[in-house]
């Protein structure tokens, strides 16, 4: 989400982040975080090489999750993190 706020919408411009954290239909707790920003550069490969990227590499890792990145169909990304050990972790 951070990084949504601080590259999607530059030079003021307004737009959605929506986040969410619900079962997907494979009933695995996933985190989802999708802007309608200024999206990427078709050379740039979303998920790769930021400091962004390598927190949500880690948060996913930490609980046996590998995040998915994907342009969003009206610009902007959509990153989509299942996270299958969260309720593993949580019953300690």
């Amino acid at each position: 989400m951070t990084n949504a706020l601080k590259h999607a919408f530059p030079d003021g411009r307004q737009g959605r982040i929506e986040v969410s954290f619900k079962r997907d239909g494979a009933n695995v707790p996933t985190l989802r975080v999708a802007d309608d920003g200024v999206g990427m550069a078709a050379e740039q490969t979303p998920g790769e090489g930021g400091l962004g990227s390598v927190i949500v590499k880690q948060l996913a890792n930490q609980f046996d999750g590998k995040p998915h990145y994907e342009r969003g169909p009206n610009g902007g990304i959509v990153v989509t993190v299942p996270l299958p050990g969260v309720e593993r972790a949580t019953a300690g």
